[in-house]
């Protein structure tokens, strides 16, 4: 160790980065002491995001108000081990049923309770307030907030939307903020939304957040619009704060409860049939050329579960056959060849999300991913 704090280290810096990059965020932290040259490469942006990211599962339970992280591997996902878990307290303190975890971002969490918003990085302990935004002064006065949180690559800034929906507002309309980490600040995105939302918290892909909506067919000329109200898809982009419409997959009437979610990387949408007995999973899908021409959209449907009880989200594909489940308050592996769903041992969790360990700081601005 002596001689890594000379002026003269026995290995390049690139080694050095390169072994430190396999190393637990805990344990990189405590390296940063070592020397000058160690601090100045672990704080660097280049280190921070060339990081491998090693998916794993976060959950909250519903008796403790501690975060817990759980490897998720194939091995420990498949076979009947224990997840290995680490406990840690959320960064406020709130009862365990006022926080709720939006979503996860670059090791970055986004968490919501009645009144504020806080970015968080559970493995460095850093966290900050995002600063409050008003609601519209108009009426009516009561309003819910669903949240979205996300990182434009591009543009190098995490961004959380919040849409502001009034309580039985005849007008349907939605009003929709974005907050800036990079500028600390928040904006409102010029032209409301027409529509309901199905869903509460926005998915994160590929530079956009998704909610699941409820149209009014009107004007629309979309091929699903037969009846008074179609089930579709809000989409709103990161960068340019605009927003766009996706055209729906099904009426309202055959997708009375419709949900978004993320799998292997692509927006999933999860269908209850009206008696709640058949869950269906669908993805959009794009070709090269119709991701640069934001066009021609299809949805695929992946396979579908019947069910006894709850709802099931996606969290994660294990192997080509097999997926990781989220079903009311436990996780399930479900294998689409021979149609089983098998209990993992973890119950007790009211929310469940896929989740890379990082050293990206909330009170840092970040730059984009080089």
């Amino acid at each position: 160790m002596m001689m890594m704090m000379n002026h003269h280290p026995a290995l390049p810096p690139e080694i050095i980065a390169e072994i430190l990059q396999w190393l637990p965020v805990k344990s990189v932290l405590k390296f940063r002491c070592v020397s000058k040259l160690w601090l100045s490469l672990i704080s660097s942006d280049h280190f921070i995001q060339s990081r491998p990211r090693k998916p794993r599962v976060l959950t909250k339970l519903m008796t403790r108000s501690t975060l817990q992280i759980m490897d998720c591997c194939l091995e420990s996902a498949l076979c009947s081990r224990t997840f290995c878990e680490t406990a840690i307290p959320f960064p406020v303190e709130v009862d365990c049923d006022r926080i709720s975890i939006v979503d996860s971002c670059n090791g970055l969490l986004c968490l919501a309770t009645d009144h504020h918003v806080i970015l968080w990085n559970p493995a460095t302990r850093e966290s900050k307030m995002v600063p409050h935004v008003a609601a519209p002064e108009v009426e009516p006065k009561s309003y819910d907030h669903e949240i979205g949180f996300g990182f434009g690559e591009s543009c190098g800034d995490y961004k959380v939307v919040k849409l502001i929906e009034g309580r039985g507002d005849a007008s349907k309309r939605i009003v929709a903020r974005v907050y800036s980490l990079k500028t600390d600040t928040w904006k409102s995105i010029e032209e409301d939304i027409e529509g309901r939302l199905m869903s509460r918290k926005g998915k994160f892909v590929d530079g956009k957040l998704y909610w699941a909506m409820i149209y009014n067919c009107g004007r629309r000329k979309w091929k699903q619009c037969s009846g008074k109200a179609v089930a579709g898809v809000l989409c709103v982009d990161v960068k340019t704060e605009t927003y766009e419409e996706i055209e729906p997959l099904l009426p309202h009437s055959d997708a009375p409860r419709l949900r978004v979610a993320v799998l292997d990387g692509r927006l999933c949408l999860v269908s209850n049939s009206s008696d709640s007995k058949v869950i269906s999973f669908w993805v959009l899908m794009k070709n090269k050329q119709q991701q640069r021409q934001h066009q021609s959209e299809s949805w695929s449907k992946m396979f579908k579960i019947f069910v006894r009880r709850g709802d099931m989200k996606p969290l994660y594909k294990l192997s080509k056959s097999e997926l990781l489940l989220h079903s009311s308050d436990s996780l399930f592996v479900y294998n689409a060849k021979d149609k089983s769903c098998r209990y993992t041992g973890l119950s007790n969790c009211s929310s469940a999300h896929v989740y890379v360990e990082s050293l990206v700081s909330p009170t840092k601005y970040p730059t984009a991913a080089t």
